[in-house]
């Protein structure tokens, strides 16, 4: 009865996200969102996105790793593309059933499978939170250098007392691929807004409000299940924390942002789907004993 009720929830929100989106596009011409902007920022944007994408291969082969047997970097790389891009398939939760399925094939069990995925699901939540610290700051008006700190505090706590224990998750990792994974990953998607919504007079700590507050969309987005993709919710959130530009404009970047985003994943599933032709037999890979200081 919940799966049901879910469903309902989802279905009653996605019509409210398409009524949304009928009204804007009524008001605002699309033309006026996705075409006339810079080319070339485009394109860097779309490489940023790329480079967000190695992040989340980074933690993915750790979450993958303190969970069972190590995996090589090609069968990582695969078990990333495949999910990745199967997050585009009209049907509920395929992204999860493509990423457990290939990560069992790669000879772990459906227990490891599952903690894999619940830890790399905690670790994106952490981090998209550590980076969207200052935009949540603001709402509740704590200064962003305080709220800064805040984060890396929180975020060090985390890591030292290691939480995912509490349900379960006790492999080790190595502590360092997760954190330069999470910066990558994080750092990314916030510059990549930034530029989206930059009109060119912007200050640095500006610019960095509004990336701090694409972060911070995409933990909400994460947490809002009733939403899929955080659709809706990254733009709501966003919004409402960007008080400085018009609602339209910041509706029209993130949307225009989604475009780039859904280029870039195409862009890495060819790229990484050459790289890993022919590597199908790989073995995985040989490690030394895993260990938590890194």
């Amino acid at each position: 009865m919940k799966s049901q009720f879910l469903k309902y929830i989802k279905v009653a929100w996605l019509c409210l996200v398409l009524l949304g989106l009928v009204w804007f596009f009524s008001q605002y011409d699309w033309k006026d969102i996705f075409l006339g902007r810079s080319v070339g920022t485009s394109i860097f944007i779309i490489l940023l996105v790329m480079v967000a994408h190695v992040g989340a291969i980074f933690t993915q082969g750790e979450a993958i790793r303190a969970n069972g047997p190590p995996i090589g970097l090609f069968t990582n790389i695969r078990i990333f593309n495949h999910t990745n891009i199967s997050k585009y398939i009209p049907v509920s939760g395929a992204n999860l059933v493509v990423y457990g399925v290939m990560t069992r094939n790669s000879g772990h069990t459906t227990r490891g499978a599952t903690a894999s995925l619940l830890l790399l699901t905690y670790w994106s939540i952490l981090g998209a939170c550590t980076f969207g610290a200052v935009a949540a700051g603001l709402i509740v008006g704590i200064p962003p250098l305080w709220s800064a700190l805040i984060a890396l505090a929180g975020a060090a706590i985390a890591f030292g007392v290691r939480f995912e224990r509490f349900v379960g998750i006790r492999g080790a990792y190595r502590l360092s691929y997760v954190i330069f994974g999470t910066v990558l990953l994080w750092l990314s998607y916030g510059v990549a807004f930034a530029l989206t919504l930059a009109t060119g007079g912007e200050t640095p700590g500006e610019l960095a409000i509004y990336g701090s507050a694409y972060d911070l969309s995409f933990a909400v987005g994460i947490l809002a299940i009733f939403a899929p993709s955080g659709v809706g919710v990254r733009e709501a959130v966003t919004a409402l924390v960007i008080e400085s530009r018009p609602t339209a404009e910041i509706i029209a970047a993130t949307l225009y942002l989604r475009v780039l985003i859904f280029f870039a994943d195409l862009s890495v599933f060819a790229i990484f789907s050459a790289a890993t032709r022919g590597k199908l037999g790989e073995k995985p890979s040989e490690t030394s004993p895993r260990s938590e200081a890194d």
